[in-house]
């Protein structure tokens, strides 16, 4: 995969292309390759040069996709040797079935070429215009924009968190003091069915005391009044008798 030209260079992984070595040229990553050249076909003296123990440069990118243009990688995809066989028959039944396999091969092969050679262009061009046209006081302004949202998102994080806390601890308390508030409302209900009943057993008898008095203050007229008629009657005869013991002694007298 081609990278951007300076970039450090990385550990892919990427098995390299089959086929000879190729020594890292001076020219640019971004030097357009002339249709009819492959590093394939670079001159043997340079191709001599090339040894293992070569440590690898950044123009090494471009050795794992050096094609500019989809006639020259599909001219390399074509450039393969026919298999060699000892076997007769089998060179026959081979040589039967090669056209298909050929004309398949030749449209992977081209379909392949046409798919890779204008994407890893594309992804050259783009790393040229970003070496070219990145604003770097930009780039460092978003990364401190960027700081700053986080801080920003870490303190509010942090406030959220503090608040959260703070309303589970209020929660607590105000449920504590509902719950004795619940109590104290329960109290004052015992309390006043208590006081509701003392009042009943001193009141109703003062009622009842207060109802009956009409009736027995009644009665008490009415026996009074019958013993004042007695008493008149009695008092009545009483001065009668003692009138006439009195008139009886004067009448003795005066005999």
């Amino acid at each position: 995969m081609y990278s951007r030209k300076n970039h450090p260079k990385q550990s892919t992984g990427r098995p390299r292309r089959a086929g000879k070595k190729h020594p890292p040229t001076s020219q640019s990553s971004s030097m357009v390759i002339d249709n009819d050249l492959t590093l394939i076909n670079q001159n043997e003296n340079d191709a001599a040069e090339w040894t293992d123990d070569q440590p690898e440069s950044d123009n090494d990118d471009d050795a794992y996709f050096h094609w500019e243009e989809e006639d020259t990688l599909f001219s390399d995809l074509l450039e393969q040797a026919a298999p060699e066989s000892g076997n007769s028959d089998l060179v026959a039944l081979a040589q039967s079935l090669q056209k298909p396999f050929d004309d398949e091969s030749r449209q992977l092969k081209k379909e392949i070429a046409a798919t890779f050679v204008p994407l890893v262009n594309k992804i050259k061009g783009i790393y040229a215009t970003l070496d070219e046209t990145v604003d770097l006081p930009f780039g460092a302004g978003l990364l401190l924009f960027n700081d700053g949202c986080k801080g920003i998102e870490k303190s509010t994080s942090s406030n959220m968190e503090l608040l959260q806390r703070l309303q589970a601890e209020h929660r607590t308390r105000v449920g504590g003091v509902l719950e004795r508030l619940e109590e104290e409302y329960a109290r004052r209900e015992r309390l006043w069915v208590d006081f509701q009943k003392s009042m009943d057993a001193l009141v109703n008898p003062v009622i009842e005391m207060l109802n009956e008095t009409p009736v027995r203050l009644e009665r008490t007229i009415g026996s009074m009044e019958k013993q004042a008629r007695v008493l008149e009657k009695e008092g009545a005869a009483a001065l009668a008798s003692a009138t006439e013991m009195t008139l009886q002694e004067i009448i003795s007298k005066l005999k």
